[in-house]
């Protein structure tokens, strides 16, 4: 998914856990808090995410180019040759389409 713009699809984000993209910008790591009710974002820099498993709603991403393991909610690289790095956290916020466009009417949907 990295180089697409994001829709803002929750149901896609709570089935997987995360979304990786980028909406202009650097590409951006969406990650689901453990309940799936809302997310934090973080720059997602060179590193290319798949899913690993997770005990108790935790996301775990697996860095396709290194095989290190990520806290995806935490941002921290907890095993392999990253070990230690963090992402750095981006403002975001889980919100309604609607009450987010009476505030700003000149945004714009991207969709994948």
């Amino acid at each position: 998914m990295a180089g697409r713009p994001f829709d803002g699809a929750m149901e896609d984000l709570k089935d997987k856990g995360f979304l990786q993209g980028d909406a202009g910008g650097p590409p951006v790591v969406i990650v689901a808090t453990r309940d799936r009710m809302s997310a934090k974002g973080c720059v997602g820099g060179a590193q290319q995410f798949k899913t690993a498993s997770g005990a108790k709603g935790k996301v775990i991403l697996v860095d396709q180019g290194t095989g290190s393991t990520w806290d995806g909610l935490g941002g921290v690289a907890i095993d392999g040759r990253l070990k230690g790095r963090r992402l750095q956290e981006v403002q975001a916020m889980t919100g309604f389409w609607f009450a987010w466009y009476s505030f700003h009417p000149t945004s714009k949907i991207l969709h994948p």
